[in-house]
């Protein structure tokens, strides 16, 4: 009876279910804590309007102001008031802000008064006041970014960063 045929095989089945068992009780889990992150948006920044600042404080001349979100969280973290960048704005005929990005590769763009220009220094790009392209090798003008003035007069600008190095503008 021990060289049963039948038992043999059983026993074998049955050995090497136990095994799989225990494989997927182990393997599943730590499968889906791995793969778990791949499936949710696990960084976020602001996609509605940042304070920026008063109204008051706008003239018809180029201001920087910084862009600091007030909450960015990771997977594993989450921090406070964290800058993403710089906006230029001013106010003439209407509300105007452009990013302090420069569009060709994401230098700090800055702006020069007497000469009524912005100027990247990494690879000398320069707009005009209006923040269209003059010269150097950026591909298009400055990106504009949305802003609003809330009823209380406080600057809410809604932060847009774009594909670098392109003549479309297009979110990144």
């Amino acid at each position: 009876m021990a060289d049963d045929p039948d038992r043999r095989k059983f026993l074998k089945l049955a050995t090497c279910g136990v095994g799989v068992g225990l494989g997927a009780a182990i393997s599943v889990p730590a499968l889906s804590m791995v793969i778990d992150p791949a499936r949710k948006k696990t960084v976020t920044t602001p996609s509605e309007p940042i304070d920026v600042g008063d109204l008051g404080q706008i003239g018809v001349d180029w201001q920087r102001f910084d862009v600091i979100a007030p909450e960015i969280r990771d997977a594993w973290t989450s921090q406070q008031n964290v800058v993403l960048g710089a906006a230029w704005v001013r106010k003439r005929h209407s509300l105007e802000a452009v990013s302090a990005v420069c569009p060709h590769l994401g230098c700090a763009v800055a702006f020069q008064p007497e000469k009524k220009s912005f100027l990247c220094a990494c690879h000398e790009s320069v707009w005009g006041d209006d923040g269209a392209a003059k010269s150097g090798p950026a591909k298009r003008g400055l990106d504009p970014l949305p802003i609003e003035v809330t009823p209380e007069g406080r600057l809410r600008l809604t932060w847009v960063r774009y594909k670098l190095d392109t003549s479309k503008r297009e979110p990144g």
